[in-house]
């Protein structure tokens, strides 16, 4: 039996930025300031820059910055949701 064929991303598995946990929500980073030390400026896609803490594992499950992810939808030419 042949293997099913795969569909295409609609969108590129990478982005410009990443989601990362600053001020009690998830908030939208450059991507190559994902690695930057605890206490460094974090400027997020909503236009906030927000200091970096120490992350753990529950700091992922915060809610999501709606500007942000309003920005990253813009960016990766989808709708928002709403």
């Amino acid at each position: 039996m042949a293997p099913l064929p795969v569909a295409p991303a609609p969108y590129p598995k990478s982005h410009p930025f990443a989601w990362f946990p600053l001020a009690g929500q998830r908030h939208a980073i450059d991507r190559r300031d994902r690695n930057m030390p605890v206490g460094s400026p974090m400027r997020c896609l909503c236009g906030v820059t927000h200091p970096r803490g120490a992350d753990g594992d529950m700091e992922w499950l915060w809610p999501t910055c709606e500007r942000c992810w309003d920005e990253a939808c813009r960016i990766v030419g989808v709708r928002r949701r709403g």
